[in-house]
């Protein structure tokens, strides 16, 4: 649809929810009729142009201070926002969107760093499985006492080898099943969570594996 027929339409109220809100979700909706339903006074269609990757820097800017929290944590899962918006939204006193920014795979690292001392273990989970987050704070989090920081580090496809190692032989059963079903883990680690004394354990290390395994196959072939 053209921008002028769009405009056309809209205007007259002429266009269903359904064709609004897939037009706001288009990756190849053009920037000028994203600009337009960002300004939509239903709440839901701002937020699907809040996530949209197509969206301008200067429609997320704007939107980032929307009045509603559905809106403000699209912004903030938005791969394309700028550092000063998600530095600015990870302040907010909003837990929901300060773990959607922790979960944003372009979020700094200095970001990533402050939030890994939240006071919700929630946002810390994030942090621990942002592949963005530094080795330091990983090995860090690997070592909590809580098991849930424990099983996100372990599924983190950039925990390095020593890491998964030290997790494959958690005493928590859940960080050894992240481990399991981590596709990076080297093959010797899943090897010996095949015989975890926890069958869901096991099948899910024998799986990742023949996954692995399946993957180097494909790759060979392509050479």
């Amino acid at each position: 649809m053209v921008i002028r027929e769009f405009t056309f339409q809209y205007a007259l109220g002429t266009l269903n929810s359904c064709v609004i809100e897939t037009m706001a979700s288009n990756k190849r909706t053009s920037k000028k009729i994203l600009e337009i339903l960002s300004k939509d006074v239903n709440k839901t269609v701002r937020a699907i142009v809040a996530y949209n990757l197509n969206t301008p820097i200067e429609v997320l800017k704007i939107l980032s201070k929307d009045r509603y929290q559905v809106v403000r944590c699209n912004v903030a899962n938005n791969p394309r926002t700028p550092v000063g918006v998600l530095e600015r939204l990870s302040k907010s006193k909003n837990y929901y969107i300060r773990d959607y920014i922790a979960n944003n795979i372009n979020t700094p690292i200095e970001i990533l760093k402050k939030l890994s001392k939240d006071e919700n273990i929630s946002i810390i989970n994030s942090v621990a499985s942002n592949p963005n987050t530094p080795l330091k704070i990983l090995e860090k989090l690997s070592k909590s006492k809580y098991s849930l920081n424990r099983a996100y580090v372990a599924e983190n496809p950039k925990a390095p080898t020593k890491i998964l190692q030290r997790l494959s032989k958690d005493k928590d059963e859940n960080v050894r099943y992240a481990v399991a079903e981590n596709v990076n883990a080297p093959e010797n680690i899943l090897f010996n969570l095949i015989k975890d004394k926890y069958y869901y354990v096991g099948v899910k290390a024998a799986e990742t594996l023949v996954s692995k395994r399946k993957d180097k196959c494909r790759t060979s072939k392509k050479k």
